[in-house]
């Protein structure tokens, strides 16, 4: 075999280790937290750029290196600028979860892990909504099992699962469904998650021989304080 290049894929998940370790100098008592009704979780205020906060401008200058990276070296996008565009804490104590969801209204998200636990649940990512149906033969239970993934291989599978470790963060694009199972011990799973826009690099003049791969569209992003 020559090679194996997968095709399509449903989005790209990077992970970054933060050699600064930032998680000793976060202190959660300077940042107010909300429960969410009938849960175990709580999250800072909403519509609030947590991540612009003084005491975390060191973090904010390594996620924005990160998500350079990710940007030219990952995904290879054609662009001007990007932003945070929110960005919040989320403090999960036993039995609290995240349901499956996505990110709207953004291009490229992260989750940075600010304290976690041996034991704390992995965040897993599908390729589509659980819910949907594929129209062929399932395979899913024949797929051998990966010790890295711990479970089918990205290549073939459905859903992948991230070990949480704290000072690192996962990079992904904002419309892939991710979730976490309840936490199961006493030590609080605390992670800083943010969205971003990219304002795309406008080419000078538009390709007139093929204009289905011009664009279309103009549309500018603009960070609000």
């Amino acid at each position: 075999m020559k090679a194996a290049v997968p095709i399509f894929p449903a989005g790209v998940v990077s992970i970054f280790e933060n050699p600064n370790k930032f998680s000793e100098k976060f202190n959660l008592d300077n940042f107010k937290v909300e429960k969410y009704a009938g849960t175990n979780k709580y999250r800072s205020e909403k519509f609030k750029n947590i991540i612009k906060d003084e005491s975390l401008s060191e973090l904010y200058d390594w996620i924005n290196d990160c998500i350079k990276q990710y940007l030219d070296q990952v995904i290879y996008l054609k662009y001007e600028n990007f932003f945070i565009s929110e960005s919040w804490l989320n403090v999960n104590e036993k039995g609290g979860d995240q349901p499956i969801h996505n990110h709207p209204n953004a291009i490229i998200s992260g989750v940075y892990y600010m304290k976690m636990g041996e034991n704390h649940p992995p965040l897993n990512f599908h390729r589509t909504r659980p819910s949907d149906k594929h129209p062929f033969i399932s395979l899913s239970e024949h797929y051998k099992s990966i010790p890295q993934y711990r479970g089918p291989h990205p290549n073939v599978s459905n859903s992948v699962g991230f070990p949480c470790e704290q000072d690192t963060m996962l990079v992904f694009q904002s419309q892939l469904y991710h979730f976490h199972n309840p936490v199961q011990t006493d030590e609080q799973r605390i992670s800083l998650s943010w969205n971003a826009l990219v304002n795309f690099e406008i080419p000078e003049k538009p390709d007139t021989e093929n204009f289905y791969n011009s664009y279309n569209y103009r549309i500018r992003f603009e960070p609000v304080d």
